[in-house]
């Protein structure tokens, strides 16, 4: 994570990287591997409320992994839309 928190630009693939088991785990079942994916979809669509890798940076903050490093032009994400991603985070229960 140091590498994500420190500027490389990752996606929705960074956050919780337990989803990655999960969906490896359903490998040949599409309806399994529908139902996660619809169930973390509220996550995914949080992670782009602000320009990338904005968002990502501060949900892997949110969860211990921080503090997110943001070079030039990128800041943090502002007071409103981080309080929707750690919505939607404790709604996962990523929190």
């Amino acid at each position: 994570f140091d590498n994500v928190l420190s500027g490389y630009p990752y996606t929705k693939c960074s956050v919780p990287l337990v989803l990655t088991g999960k969906w490896y785990e359903a490998e040949g079942r599409f309806g399994d591997a529908l139902a996660i994916h619809r169930k973390y979809y509220p996550l995914f669509t949080g992670l782009f409320l602000e320009t990338n890798p904005v968002p990502v940076k501060a949900a892997l903050e949110l969860t211990g992994h921080g503090p997110a490093v943001y070079r030039a032009p990128l800041g943090r994400m502002s007071d409103g839309n981080l309080a929707k991603l750690r919505e939607i985070m404790q709604k996962l229960d990523l929190l």
